[in-house]
Parts: structure tokens; sequence; C-alpha cells
């Protein structure tokens, strides 16, 4: 198990660790920006819509899914 771990830490190059920087730095500002402000509440919505979604998705919930999916079509 250790040297599985160890397999998959030893293939990781620098700009993977910049590309999770880079991210963390976007989202991170994203947030400040939001907070605090209507911006922030939008962006809870939409998350929240997310989460519902993938909790559907892996709780087979097909109805909820379907409507889930549609909505976001627009």
């Amino acid at each position: 198990m250790l040297s599985a771990a160890w397999s998959l830490v030893s293939r990781i190059e620098l700009l993977d660790v910049l590309d999770i920087v880079l991210i963390a730095v976007i989202i991170y500002n994203v947030l400040l920006l939001v907070r605090g402000t209507r911006g922030w509440y939008i962006t809870v919505g939409i998350l929240s819509l997310f989460g519902f979604y993938y909790a559907a998705h892996l709780l087979h919930l097909r109805t909820l899914e379907w409507l889930l999916d549609n909505f976001s079509g627009y």
C-alpha cells in the first residue's frame, strides 16, 4: 500500500504543483471578491445545485437528476 502511494507521489511534477497552486489562488481571490455581497449568496446557491445534482447522481434519483440536468441548460 505504501509503495502504491509512493508511485503516485513520485509522478508529481513541478507543473502539477503549479497548476494546483494557481487554481487555489484563483478560487481564493474569487471567494474574497464575492464574500459579503449578493454574489456570495448566488455562489452558494449554484454550489448547492451542483451538490444536489451530485447527490442525486450518487443515490440514483433519476427524476431529481433529470430536473437538475434540464435546469442547468438555462
